[in-house]
C-alpha cells in the first residue's frame, strides 16, 4: 500500500510539473493576432451577449477565475496584459465559465458555491486523520474518510465543467479568428493539460480513501 501511495504521489507531482512546463512554453509564444488575455475575454463576452461583464486584473500567478456571484472575470497580471497562447487560452477558459453561468448550467453553480467549501473540508480531513492517528481516535478516522469522499465527489463533478469551458473557449477563439490553425492546436494542448491536475488530485484522494476503508475493515476483524 505504501509503495502504491508513493507512486501515486510521484505521478501527481510529475503531472503538475508537466502542466507548468506546458504553461511556461506557451507563455512565451505570442499569438499572431497579438490579442492579450484582456482582449480575448472581452471579445468572447461581447460575442455571447455579455458585453456589460467586467474583466479585471488581479494579483498573483495563475490566480485567474470567474466569480459568478460578482459576474466578473479576474485575470492575473501576466494573463491580463500578455498576448501569448497561455494568456489567450486561460482568459478564454474563464470566459467559457461566464457563458456557462449565462446558460444557467447547474454544475457551474456547484463549482462556485460548494466546491471551495468541500476543498477546505478535504484539507481538514487530512489534518483530522493525522490527529486521529496520533491519538488513536477511531471516530476521527471514520469522519476523515467521509469528508474525503465528499472531496472526491466534488473533484469528479468539476471535471465536466472544466472540459465544457475548454470546449467553449476553443469554439469562440476559432470563430473570432483570435488564433491561427496551428495556434489552435497548441491552445488545445494547453487547455487539456490542466485536466491532468484534477485527475491527479482524485487519484491521491482515492488511494487515501482506500487506506481508510482497509484500515477500518482490519480493525473490525
Amino acid at each position: 500500500m505504501v509503495v502504491i501511495y508513493f507512486l501515486i504521489i510521484v505521478i501527481s507531482v510529475c503531472c503538475y510539473f508537466y502542466v507548468m512546463s506546458i504553461y511556461k512554453k506557451y507563455k512565451n509564444a505570442t499569438v499572431t493576432s497579438n490579442k492579450t488575455g484582456l482582449d480575448t475575454a472581452r471579445e468572447i463576452l461581447m460575442a455571447n451577449g455579455l458585453a456589460s461583464m467586467y474583466v479585471i486584473e488581479t494579483k498573483g500567478n495563475l490566480s485567474d477565475t470567474y466569480e459568478s456571484g460578482q459576474k466578473v472575470i479576474k485575470l492575473s497580471t501576466d494573463v491580463y496584459h500578455n498576448a501569448s497562447i497561455s494568456s489567450v487560452g486561460i482568459s478564454a477558459h474563464q470566459a467559457g465559465h461566464a457563458i456557462q453561468d449565462k446558460e444557467q448550467d447547474n454544475l457551474i453553480k456547484l463549482r462556485e458555491v460548494i466546491y471551495p467549501l468541500v476543498r477546505f473540508a478535504n484539507f481538514m480531513a487530512y489534518i483530522l486523520f493525522l490527529v486521529s492517528l496520533v491519538l488513536g481516535l477511531d471516530n476521527g478516522l471514520s469522519l476523515s474518510a467521509a469528508i474525503l469522499l465528499l472531496g472526491i465527489i466534488a473533484d469528479a463533478a468539476i471535471i465536466p465543467v472544466e472540459l465544457d469551458a475548454n470546449k467553449k473557449a476553443m469554439a469562440n477563439i476559432k470563430n473570432l479568428n483570435i488564433c491561427t490553425d496551428q495556434e489552435l492546436k497548441e491552445l488545445n494542448i494547453l487547455l487539456q493539460s490542466y485536466s491532468i491536475i484534477n485527475l491527479g488530485g482524485i487519484a491521491i484522494d482515492l488511494v487515501n480513501l482506500y487506506y481508510y476503508i482497509v484500515n477500518e475493515i482490519n480493525k473490525r476483524r
